[in-house]
């Protein structure tokens, strides 16, 4: 059985000009260890003669293609692309990068190589936007990030796929570098996930090509999981009262859930993500644990009205989005 390894592929992507106009990646994706899916169809399909039990031939249908990168986050270009925009402040490392989602314009695509070591082979994936990507961290584990895309168009590239790069952004961020607050008050989760969907249509194709001709972008989704251990009393009593609040009021109680990670570098070391959600909501509740020391453990999943703020410190001293 052969396997798709981190050490036998890289991946680089750049903004596009024009949607689907491939140009040759240069930028790193800034995820440590990451791995790149990409599928294609033909949508081949059998059409059967009639008063026959053959096939009377095989036609074809709209091309398409779609895929998944994951990894080790070490930097937010990947989210900028998801979300819309990126603005950079700072006139030396550390630079800030502030995410915001685009209410109404168009996401940028952008292409995405995928090359093979050793080969100068790649394939080339025009038109790339992302549909949705998943924020995962757990106990003893990495903040890892999985991005599903889709694109328009894989180009075969026989030459000059160029060399794997080195992240700009070398940390990566591990668990114990996580603090958490709900409503402003510190809390201690064991797991935490982010999911985010731009709900991209996938039907936007015309006659005479096979090939989609754009993304347009639907409904924003998100949702929130996470598992809280309470130790501290204070804090229980408050998701008790908000879970009530929720359960008798048509408005609810809402939160800010909030997280930061950073690496403890000082000066031009530091790295840091921050994000922030508003009027947080609780949705789901999983009955309650007690551990034998009296610590209180429960599953919870929430459902946020916006990101409230979603920053990086790197660097990268330009745009995420314009770095090309």
């Amino acid at each position: 059985m052969s396997y798709d390894t981190i050490y036998t592929s890289f991946n680089k992507m750049i903004k596009e000009t024009t949607y689907g106009t491939a140009i040759a990646p240069t930028l790193d994706v800034l995820l440590l260890d990451s791995v790149v899916s990409i599928d294609e169809t033909q949508n081949k399909q059998r059409e059967v003669a009639a008063g026959s039990r053959k096939t009377n031939q095989i036609s074809t249908n709209q091309y398409g293609v779609s895929g998944s990168l994951s990894g080790k986050v070490q930097g937010g270009r990947l989210f900028a692309y998801a979300m819309g925009t990126d603005t950079t402040t700072g006139a030396s490392v550390p630079y800030t990068h502030t995410l915001a989602n685009h209410a109404t314009n168009a996401l940028s695509s952008f292409t995405l190589d995928k090359a093979h070591i050793n080969t100068d082979k790649a394939q080339r994936v025009s038109g790339v936007k992302i549909n949705d990507f998943s924020l995962n961290l757990d106990t003893n584990g990495q903040l890892t990030s999985t991005f599903n895309w889709i694109g328009q168009e894989v180009i075969p590239v026989t030459s000059t796929v160029g060399t794997r790069s080195t992240a700009s952004t070398s940390s990566v961020f591990t668990s114990w570098m996580a603090s958490t607050t709900w409503n402003a008050n510190p809390i201690e989760i064991t797991t935490f996930g982010f999911n985010y969907n731009n709900n991209l249509a996938t039907d936007e194709y015309s006659c005479g090509e096979r090939r989609i001709k754009a993304l347009p972008e639907g409904q924003l989704d998100m949702d929130i999981s996470f598992t809280m251990v309470f130790s501290d009393f204070t804090v229980y009593d408050d998701f008790q009262t908000t879970w009530a609040s929720e359960t008798t009021n048509e408005t609810g109680t809402a939160r800010t859930l909030a997280m930061t990670m950073d690496n403890g570098g000082a000066t031009t070391a530091e790295r840091e993500i921050a994000l922030s959600f508003t009027a947080t909501h609780l949705n789901e509740v999983s009955s309650p644990t007690t551990m034998d020391n009296g610590r209180v453990v429960q599953d919870f999943t929430a459902l946020p009205l916006d990101i409230n703020t979603f920053t990086f410190k790197d660097d990268v001293a330009v745009d995420y989005i314009t770095n090309d």
